[in-house]
């Protein structure tokens, strides 16, 4: 039998085959993808811990960032957290999840927290592959929607992996307790256990000060006003298809 396996080299993704004799059947790839700075890594850890608290899952289940997908565990079920859109993993999944936020607010986030300055190329290219990601996801979960209702998108989330029909979920509240899970989310942080690198925790991928400035709306006080006038006009058609004023 094959198993699907990607390999990272100079940042850039690329799968192949190889034979695994020992392999039944391949992993199934569950695939977290986002916007940077759009609660993704909320997102990744939603999904991450409904899975773990399904029965005897500790020893079938990995996860992590794309970049360390060469040094994770080949498990049954693989969570892989991503930004940029790629078509390999995206053909490979099982199930894709997907966050997005108004691309204001995304560069500007960015720029607060990785420094760099804000561009229109910049916020071309996240939209490029957002328009990518958003027609291949199975839950799409926009920003502002999350910061008012994070216990339904626990919910939205199990239903989708149902959809898919990953696993054979078991969905009670002695099993999957929503407000639960949104209550550890909220006590993630670099600090938390798990092994970490000198930019984040192996295990949630929450950063050092992962929260810049969480509200909608923020971009107002960090933008220059001339490159929010190109942003917009460019890509009017793109704030009127997801809901967003200009």
């Amino acid at each position: 039998m094959c198993i699907l396996q990607f390999k990272v080299f100079n940042g850039n993704i690329r799968c192949d085959w190889r034979k695994m004799a020992y392999m039944n059947q391949y992993p199934k790839y569950i695939i977290s993808a986002g916007m940077p700075r759009s609660a993704s890594t909320w997102l990744y850890n939603a999904i991450r811990l409904v899975m773990l608290k399904q029965p005897n899952m500790a020893n079938k289940f990995s996860s992590g960032w794309i970049g360390d997908l060469n040094k994770l565990p080949q498990k049954n079920y693989m969570l892989i957290k991503v930004h940029e859109f790629n078509d390999d993993l995206a053909s490979a999944s099982t199930a894709m999840f997907y966050s997005y936020r108004d691309i204001r607010d995304v560069i500007a986030s960015v720029a607060r927290k990785f420094g760099g300055i804000p561009s229109l190329e910049e916020a071309g290219k996240y939209i490029e592959s957002h328009e990518n990601w958003i027609q291949a996801a199975d839950l799409t979960v926009k920003y502002e929607s999350m910061l008012h209702d994070k216990e339904s998108i626990i919910v939205d989330i199990v239903n989708a992996l149902n959809a898919k029909q990953t696993l054979p979920f078991q969905c009670g509240e002695d099993v999957l307790n929503a407000e639960e899970i949104v209550k550890e989310i909220e006590t993630l942080d670099f600090n938390s256990s798990g092994s970490r690198n000198i930019h984040y925790n192996e295990m949630n991928l929450y950063h050092k000060r992962h929260i810049t400035d969480g509200r909608h709306g923020a971009w107002k006080e960090y933008l220059d006003a001339k490159l929010v006038s190109c942003i917009t006009d460019k890509y009017q058609w793109w704030f009127e298809k997801y809901g967003y004023d200009i």
